[in-house]
């Protein structure tokens, strides 16, 4: 009977009859051995036409329901949803591994594709739905019965040898494998992205969209085939050594690095328990409050309401991963006996973490102040240890030029790749990620080196006026025009300075009124209450929150910050050069390009 001539009916026992032949040939060419196939008969049918149970020696028993849909059109929500539904109702006191659906020739709606993928992932069934249609290439497996192939697809079955025969049933049969019942603590810390997120990181899920391959080098700084990605996979399965230690600069991306690790391999260990990772990132910084290894891991299993027992349990039984994140944010001093306390506590850490791999993320710079590096190693148990590498000059140009392609804005990107200091800023990822989200709001007119700076600083303040205004909130733009005010006028006292840093506690440019008043503004005071409890804290907002970086090494109680990179700092020395000359409008802002330039050359 052909399909184009059957009713429905016949085409649905058709397959249904067929379908229980292949189920044969696929356990007598595979591992698997069936224990029960059973084809429901007319009527009631309880939500499947097909139940069959099968086991091997790895896996063990496992239950399916088949629905099959021999049509030719789309299968839609609409013809699945009952089934489901019907699943849960009669078996939801059962045991059911998966349901099944068998679609020879007809694709899955995009709704339908949407429903299963998050109800799989999120685990919000008691079974796992799988769809084999013509997406998963499901004809091949129909060529183990050459008679039914020619039913469904009008064409003679291709000849199989015995051994490619062989190698389909087993690909088919290696797909039913057991669904480990994961506490519903676990499934929701896998499948939520904010549960992976630690300080400051709420954008890490929208960057990780689209975001750049990081490279990897040696610790000699030799280049290292592959992604960084690629790097950390090796180690996990195939490298003897039980940490990974992963040096970067600020801006390099390991911390996103980490968060996009751990919610790749979540993804994966929801699919495959059995082969993949449970990663949990933990920040070191943590550890300022308890020095305990243990009390560090409860306190992290508790921010994402997971139980001890359940990840003790877990632990015993598949593969975990534990990254430590941000050794150079154990503690505030930096003095040798307090880095020696450190680094004994991360060896107790290490000790305490037994039974995982441990992946421990620091800036490169902090190792410099350790005198003997190679014990350093030794306490740690001879790391494998990585950097990752600046992005490549050609991989910059190809992932900014296809955004701005995307959006209509290659005539800007163009200009954008003619100016050294924004291309070379985009080494580091966070400072790609940035120029990307400034690049849309650019002039379309006018274009130059101050032009972008200035909309580049703009973009970044506006991201965190909300952030610097206190309980008695100012307006966006007297935040910002505040916080612009006070950049200009700590770029010019380090430009001045023979030190790399200005401390916040004692910074003073001669402008000590209009200073406090700026900062009085910004804690939410008025200018004439004299309130010496506040001030230091909108200092210290200014250091965290605005675009500059902590600098380490110096007596970190006074606050030591230098702009995030140095032509930033030049930037806001220019600013301060034209307002002091006359008038701050668009006129003498052009000018600024001149006044950048002498401050480089100065």
């Amino acid at each position: 009977m052909q399909p184009g001539r059957a009713r429905p009916e016949a085409l649905g026992r058709e397959l249904e009859d067929g379908f229980i032949g292949l189920l044969q040939k696929v356990f007598a060419l595979s591992d698997k051995e069936q224990i029960r196939i059973r084809k429901q008969t007319s009527g009631t049918q309880f939500g499947h036409d097909i139940e069959f149970d099968a086991t091997d020696a790895i896996t063990g028993t496992l239950r399916c329901h088949v629905e099959c849909k021999n049509y030719a059109e789309k299968v839609g929500l609409d013809d699945l949803a009952p089934k489901l539904l019907q699943q849960i109702v009669y078996w939801e006191n059962k045991p059911l591994d998966y349901f099944i659906l068998i679609s020879p020739r007809a694709r899955i709606t995009n709704e339908l594709s949407r429903l299963i993928q998050d109800c799989n992932f999120g685990r919000k069934f008691r079974f796992q739905i799988l769809i084999w249609s013509p997406e998963q290439g499901v004809e091949e497996l129909f060529q183990l019965t050459p008679r039914l192939y020619s039913v469904l697809y009008r064409r003679p079955a291709p000849n199989l040898s015995e051994e490619t025969a062989k190698r389909i049933a087993r690909r088919w049969a290696g797909l039913l494998r057991p669904d480990v019942k994961l506490p519903e603590s676990w499934q929701r810390y896998l499948g939520e992205p904010i549960l992976h997120q630690l300080y400051g990181e709420t954008d890490f899920e929208s960057v990780s969209q689209n975001a750049i391959s990081l490279g990897t080098l040696a610790d000699s700084g030799a280049p290292i085939p592959g992604t960084l990605h690629d790097n950390v996979r090796e180690w996990l399965i195939s490298r003897p050594e039980k940490t990974m230690l992963l040096l970067a600069e600020f801006g390099d991306g390991k911390s996103f690095f980490s968060y996009e690790l751990t919610r790749r391999l979540s993804a994966e260990f929801l699919d495959d328990p059995s082969n993949g990772w449970c990663a949990l990132r933990i920040p070191l910084r943590a550890l300022r409050e308890s020095s305990n290894p243990s009390t560090l891991l409860q306190n992290r299993l508790d921010a994402i309401g997971v139980r001890l027992t359940d990840w003790e349990a877990l632990s015993k039984t598949h593969n975990t991963l534990i990254i430590l994140d941000g050794f150079d944010e154990m503690s505030a001093q930096l003095d040798p006996q307090t880095l020696a306390a450190n680094i004994n506590v991360l060896a107790q850490c290490i000790d305490h973490f037994s039974y995982a791999k441990i992946l421990i993320s620091s800036r490169a710079h902090f190792f410099e102040r350790i005198s003997d590096y190679e014990e350093f190693l030794d306490t740690l148990g001879q790391p494998r240890v990585l950097r990752i590498a600046p992005i490549p000059l050609q991989q910059r140009l190809e992932y900014l030029g296809s955004y701005a392609e995307q959006i209509g804005e290659r005539e800007k990107f163009e200009k954008l790749r003619t100016l050294y200091d924004p291309i070379g800023l985009a080494a580091k990822p966070l400072f790609l990620q940035m120029i990307k989200e400034t690049l849309p709001g650019l002039p379309e007119d006018h274009f130059n080196e101050v032009i972008l700076y200035h909309q580049y600083v703009r973009d970044s303040l506006k991201r965190k006026a909300s952030d610097l205004q206190a309980e008695r909130r100012l307006s966006e733009k007297r935040v910002i025009e505040n916080l612009e005010l006070i950049l200009e006028e700590l770029a010019v006292q380090l430009h001045m300075s023979r030190t790399d840093y200005v401390n916040l506690r004692s910074f003073d440019t001669g402008h000590r009124g209009r200073l406090s008043e700026i900062l009085w503004e910004m804690s939410g005071a008025a200018v004439a209450v004299d309130d010496p409890d506040r001030t230091p804290d909108a200092r210290s907002r200014v250091g965290v929150r605005s675009l500059l970086k902590q600098v380490a090494g110096v007596d970190p109680e006074q606050w030591p910050v230098d702009f995030f990179h140095r032509s930033m700092r030049e930037f806001f020395v220019a600013r301060a050069l034209v307002r002091v000359i006359g008038n701050e409008d668009g006129r003498t802002r052009e000018h600024a390009g001149e006044g950048a330039t002498s401050a480089r050359n100065s």
